[in-house]
């Protein structure tokens, strides 16, 4: 694949017919931007998808095709513990919804089959390391992609 799991679920719940989150590059129309592997110091309610370790179920008999679920992580902060509550429940409602859904990252084209949810939302308590008192929040979950363009 040309673009990491965190960058495929990341335009995935940006583009969502109801979105949660949105790139960072865009006009967010009240979702919270989404950023994949680094969270810069504002703005202060975001989300960050990270890669994590993934697992192998096996291959296809037909075609020897890998069959790997991806590992993520998603971030949530907020700047009251309800906002980053309600927005990582949320986040819990919309993954189990998605089913077989493509998605299109300049040229290339995946279709994201499955989401699973290997955690419940977790919550952390107060960022570390910064002036504002912010609330931190984790997921993590596995994802199964497939590259359509091969």
């Amino acid at each position: 694949m040309k673009h990491s799991p965190a960058t495929i679920l990341a335009n995935l719940l940006a583009d969502h017919s109801s979105p949660l989150f949105t790139m960072p590059d865009e006009d967010s129309n009240g979702a919270w931007p989404v950023f994949v592997s680094s969270e810069p110091p504002a703005p202060d309610e975001c989300a960050t998808l990270s890669d994590t370790p993934g697992m192998n179920d096996g291959r296809t008999l037909d075609v020897g095709l890998n069959l790997f679920r991806y590992g993520f992580q998603l971030r949530v902060r907020s700047n009251t513990y309800n906002a980053g509550w309600e927005k990582i429940s949320d986040f819990v409602l919309q993954v189990s919804t998605i089913h077989n859904e493509e998605v299109t990252i300049d040229s290339s084209v995946y279709l994201v089959d499955t989401i699973v949810l290997s955690t419940p939302p977790f919550a952390l308590g107060i960022e570390q390391g910064s002036l504002q008192r912010r609330e931190i929040f984790t997921i993590n979950g596995f994802v199964m992609i497939r590259n359509t363009n091969t």
